[in-house]
């Protein structure tokens, strides 16, 4: 993979818990999509707190999420080796 990250992942099985390594791919156009994303839910936030310290609401836009856009640019390889 061009671009990935690779992590240690648990699961609890019935025997305990099983730990993989796991390697995801990474798109540069899917990160930035979440990056922006998040910032604007972070915006939203900052937006609701400060209202509500004021007692009034100023400005507020609510965001506008393309989920069906984001899954579509999600990169869908990844693979594990269990210990």
């Amino acid at each position: 993979m061009r671009h990935a990250v690779t992590h240690l992942e648990l699961a609890e099985e019935a025997e305990g818990y099983v730990g993989s390594t796991v390697t995801k791919e990474i798109g540069a156009e899917y990160s930035f999509e979440l990056i922006h994303c998040m910032s604007a839910v972070l915006v939203l936030a900052k937006t609701l707190r400060v209202a509500r310290i004021k007692g009034q609401i100023e400005d507020l836009q609510l965001p506008e999420i393309d989920r069906e856009g984001i899954t579509r640019i999600a990169p869908a390889s990844s693979f594990s080796f269990s210990y």
